[in-house]
């Protein structure tokens, strides 16, 4: 608060010797006590003009707040998925139904011969998930031969740089499978003609799938029975599984179906728990 200051009376205004100062002095005088009151003014209201410190200190971020700003930023890199390996999508030995199923090295049940055929696309479908896109391919397979007639289980996976791509190969295959619906071809060893026959059946395994089977017979020998295989191709995110089941030809059509879609569904829920 302003101290009370006191106007000097006429008889200030005059010398030691009693003569009068005068305006100008008087002037002076005045002048210098409006400065001195401006002073003590400014003194006075200074406080509210500078931030105190608690207010400057409210204004800058925390260092807590700074840090949990960067690791938002760095958290999308970390999320970007690295696509599995092939070989970890394979079925194992322990997922096949029953015991006694011996590995084989041809794990390819499309490419064990060279054949000629009416359709030659048909001969070996699965090879257009070969696209120039994928990055990894790998497949396994088995035998039991220890029932009347030989059953053979393969598993093989197909890795493509992301779901796009893959949903590409998966396009192709659906489209050619479509177009075999029956052919003929010939064992080039050893002079065979055989009937191919193929459709497609329903599959919910996945993201999508594409489920066949194919029954193959003797074109001169009508007596001998038409053996049957069946595929389901499944897509999980940038992944596609397939797993083939030949039975043989004592298994009915429908429990052979129910079999490969038991395969498909192990072979999509290895493909998920990878692809996490």
């Amino acid at each position: 608060m302003l101290r009370r200051l006191a106007w000097p009376t006429r008889s200030a205004f005059r010398d030691r010797r009693g003569r009068s100062i005068g305006a100008a002095a008087t002037a002076l005088v005045v002048m210098s006590l409006l400065a001195a009151c401006s002073s003590e003014s400014g003194n006075a209201e200074s406080p509210t003009i500078v931030p105190s410190p608690t207010t400057v200190s409210s204004t800058i971020p925390s260092p807590t707040t700074t840090s949990a700003s960067a690791a938002h930023t760095v958290t999308p890199s970390n999320a970007v998925a690295t696509p599995p390996s092939a070989q970890n999508l394979l079925l194992s030995a322990a997922q096949l139904p029953g015991a006694g199923w011996t590995p084989q090295s041809d794990s390819d049940p499309e490419a064990a011969e060279l054949q000629e055929t009416t359709q030659p696309e048909c001969s070996n479908q699965s090879w257009i998930l070969r696209s120039a896109d994928m990055t990894d391919m790998a497949g396994a397979a088995w035998t039991f031969d220890a029932a009347a007639e030989v059953e053979t289980i393969s598993s093989q996976a197909f890795v493509y740089p992301d779901a796009a791509a893959a949903a590409a190969a998966m396009a192709s295959y659906r489209d050619l499978v479509g177009r075999c619906t029956s052919w003929q071809s010939v064992l080039t060893s050893k002079g065979y003609t055989y009937a191919e026959s193929q459709e497609m059946f329903d599959a919910s395994v996945g993201e999508e799938s594409v489920a066949r089977q194919a029954g193959t017979s003797h074109v001169r020998l009508t007596d001998l029975p038409t053996f049957r295989m069946y595929w389901v191709t499944s897509r999980v995110g940038p992944t596609i599984v397939q797993i083939t089941y030949r039975p043989g030809s004592l298994l009915g059509t429908d429990q052979g179906r129910v079999q490969a879609l038991e395969l498909a569904s192990t072979a999509v829920s290895t493909a998920e728990n990878r692809t996490k």
